[in-house]
């Protein structure tokens, strides 16, 4: 994975690994003869990143580097302490130092994401999985959003629901992207209302609501 033309490159940046986070390379399970994965592990747990998405996410070419700070040349999870990056685009490479920032993050300190639910009735119930005989389950959320029936939504594995109040939870997990995009599924129950600010909505979204024509 080391660069032989770094000149090619018109972009460079660096990511220094905190104490706490160690970085390997690994080959897939579909027997790749250089390794095609970036695993990030943490106290919090482990987050990897496939490059085979270098292609789905952008066309640039995007090439990295690695340093070990010391004076050999293993490049092992416990010795690489700094990735370069190098692309041909500068929107490739601030998309690509953000995506390992959060995985450094995520594995470290992780993410919460704030929700909160408005509306005369509105609230929400936490079931956790304290099942012994079935781990693999999830905790459930039960939606009361105005309908004749109410809303059931499991979290997926891998993230944690603290409800603060029938009101307001938070969702934590180790991945921001897969955070937003399970609070976007919640947002959908029920979308905040432009006129009288009902429905789901994250914390610090900001609300401008409409005022009604009045009829002459």
């Amino acid at each position: 994975m080391n660069l032989k033309n770094k000149n090619f490159y018109q972009y460079q940046d660096k990511i220094e690994l905190p104490e706490t986070v160690t970085f390997s390379l690994q080959k897939s399970e579909f027997g790749s003869s250089q390794p095609d994965r970036f695993v990030f592990t943490g106290p919090l747990g482990t987050s990897i990143f496939s490059l085979q998405s270098l292609n789905s996410l952008k066309k640039d070419r995007v090439a990295f580097s690695f340093d070990t700070y010391s004076q050999t040349l293993d490049t092992t999870a416990q010795n690489i302490r700094v990735i370069y990056i190098n692309s041909t685009s500068k929107s490739s490479l601030k998309l690509y130092k953000s995506i390992l920032q959060n995985k450094c993050i995520g594995v470290s300190r992780g993410f919460l994401m704030y929700l909160k639910i408005s509306g005369i009735g509105y609230r929400v119930t936490l079931v956790k999985n304290d099942s012994k005989d079935n781990v693999n389950a999830n905790d459930v959320l039960h939606f009361k959003l105005g309908f004749s029936h109410d809303i059931r939504y499991e979290v997926p594995s891998g993230v944690r629901v603290f409800l603060q109040s029938p009101v307001s939870f938070c969702l934590f997990g180790l991945d921001i992207n897969q955070l937003t995009q399970i609070a976007a599924t919640i947002k959908n129950l029920r979308k905040p209302n432009a006129y009288k600010e009902k429905g789901i909505r994250l914390l610090n979204d900001k609300v401008t609501l409409k005022i009604r024509k009045k009829l002459k």
